[in-house]
């Protein structure tokens, strides 16, 4: 099962760019069996953890290494993109 799935129909239920969007306080109708979808609170903070782990870096090592801090930026944007996609849509 795709996590792009509608876990009451079992179909294709939106985009990723939709699920990217998507967070646990909005909801989105599934496209075949008009279900309201989201995604679960705790996928919220596998998506916030890269981010809260780059501000320590920068907060007691960037002085030691100041342009490693730029690099990691875009690391951290594309492991919080890694788990939006694999966060599962649960029914509302």
């Amino acid at each position: 099962m795709s996590n792009l799935t509608c876990p009451v129909c079992k179909k294709i239920a939106i985009s990723w760019w939709e699920k990217v969007n998507l967070s646990p306080i909005s909801q989105h109708q599934c496209s075949n069996c008009g279900a309201s979808l989201s995604v679960p609170f705790y996928s919220l903070l596998f998506v916030m953890l890269p981010f809260a782990l780059l501000l320590l870096h920068v907060a007691f090592l960037s002085s030691y290494h100041p342009s490693l801090t730029y690099g990691l930026l875009p690391l951290a944007f594309f492991i919080s993109l890694f788990f939006i996609g694999k966060a599962p849509l649960i029914e509302r």
